[in-house]
């Protein structure tokens, strides 16, 4: 469908399956206040509510190729589902690893209000 990437599918099975975490693994370790390939004094977020999430990406062109931490109807999915949400560099297996064993990593960490 057009206006989301795999970031809306992968969410959406992660509802559908009433998964309690979800690991977006990009390009990059974690979300920044813009893009940090492009604009140098981008500031990396550590941790932030869903709906910070929905506020970053608001903006986000949608479509095949946008480059953005997360399309902006998976990051509604994202905190519809309550899912716990880790971003993280996919390349960084240390990171994923230490993410899954639940020890510190590096990237961004997305709770909701509620926790």
């Amino acid at each position: 469908h057009p206006g989301h990437t795999t970031d809306t599918v992968a969410a959406l099975i992660a509802e559908r399956w009433n998964a309690d975490s979800f690991l977006n693994l990009t390009a990059v370790n974690g979300a920044y206040t813009s893009d940090p390939n492009k604009d140098p004094d981008a500031k990396k977020i550590d941790s932030m509510t869903s709906e910070e999430l929905m506020k970053l990406v608001s903006d986000t062109i949608t479509g095949a190729g946008s480059h953005s931490v997360m399309d902006p109807v998976a990051s509604k999915i994202i905190k519809r589902a309550s899912l716990r949400t880790f971003i993280l560099n996919g390349r960084d297996l240390d990171s994923v690893t230490k993410c899954l064993k639940g020890e510190g990593f590096d990237g961004t960490v997305i709770t909701h209000m509620e926790e």
